[in-house]
């Protein structure tokens, strides 16, 4: 290895840093001269837990590691919130107050913290994956565009306010191809495609998963590839002729979309819940025909019953065999979810 450049000594390491950082934390323990060399791509990729000490220690250390560079800071490509635990369900409550502000007080740091490392790091970012636990409610996801972001997964999105700016803001997203939203139970009646439009006009795949389905969501899917028919007439309708430019596409780009509904309701006594969510299964089947036949191809997957640590294991994984250009499950694909 003596014999190698140190630019391509980076390229190998930066190719081996896909697993989150793992391997970037190993070679910084191999040697002083390593850790010299490996120090701009150490942090090529990085998966963090909802844990105090997971994010609030890696910003410390990122911060001291840019301090220590020579020149540019370290890249860092690719990141990953997760928040991988039991259903709410399997955990056992604890009832005191003074343990609930603790824990309150140690998610507040946690969102400051993510807030401010997403700063730091998004002018590089290719993807992200963030869970709504570290998207603070009632405040946008952050203050900056993401010039170089290409893939996004949103875990249990929930919040509109999450994409909400000022209108002079720019798009948030400008380069996004890949868009993978997994639904939170809070958008179930809410609006929740046509608010990304404004933000990631260059979207070529959309992904909704674990959607309870919706009236509201099945219009939007609908109106996806349809643009609002212009009016030929001027704004007085004085019958006069006037040209106007054909409108756009909500999502000029998009070339497939994919949505796979949350799991069916359980049976009750009247079974009516279950008897709507099947109606509107099989009006996404006929929307998914229309919207194919506009030109977008369009997979409507069978129902998933998926729990939230499930979801969170198979995104995290697919997320680190995607970066190291590995074979694993191709989200916007007609693949069936087991």
């Amino acid at each position: 290895m003596e014999k190698l450049a140190v630019e391509t000594l980076q390229q190998i390491f930066e190719r081996a840093c896909t697993d989150g950082g793992y391997t970037g934390c190993s070679l910084s323990l191999t040697s002083t001269s390593i850790r010299e060399v490996a120090r701009p791509v150490r942090f090529f990729s990085v998966a963090l837990t909802a844990e105090t000490y997971s994010v609030n220690a890696f910003l410390e250390l990122y911060n001291k590691e840019c301090s220590v560079a020579s020149g540019a800071r370290p890249k860092l490509a690719h990141l990953c919130f997760s928040d991988i635990k039991e259903d709410a369900a399997d955990i056992s409550t604890n009832d005191d107050p003074e343990s609930w502000d603790a824990i309150e007080a140690e998610h507040d740091r946690v969102l400051l913290a993510t807030r401010t490392l997403l700063t730091l790091v998004g002018d590089g970012l290719k993807s992200l994956v963030i869970d709504h636990t570290f998207v603070e409610p009632g405040r946008p996801l952050a203050d900056r565009q993401f010039p170089s972001l290409r893939e996004l997964t949103f875990l249990w999105y929930r919040c509109p306010c999450a994409l909400e700016f000022r209108p002079s803001v720019p798009p948030l997203f400008p380069a996004l191809a890949r868009l993978h939203v997994v639904a939170g139970d809070e958008i179930w009646n809410k609006p929740l495609i046509l608010q990304w439009a404004p933000h990631a006009p260059h979207l070529t795949h959309l992904r909704i998963s674990a959607h309870r389905l919706s009236d509201t969501f099945l219009d939007e899917l609908s109106g996806i590839v349809k643009a609002a028919s212009p009016s030929r007439h001027g704004p007085l309708d004085t019958g006069v002729d006037v040209r106007v430019p054909p409108a756009k596409r909500t999502f000029p780009s998009l070339v497939r979309v994919v949505v796979q509904p949350g799991p069916r309701p359980v049976k009750g006594s009247c079974g009516t819940s279950r008897l709507a969510f099947t109606s509107r299964i099989g009006k996404m089947y006929g929307i998914a025909d229309e919207v194919t036949q506009a030109g977008v191809e369009m997979f409507a997957l069978s129902p998933c019953g998926w729990s939230k640590r499930r979801w969170g294991e198979e995104i995290l994984v697919e997320w680190m065999k995607t970066i190291g250009g590995g074979d694993g499950r191709d989200w916007f694909s007609n693949e069936e979810t087991s």
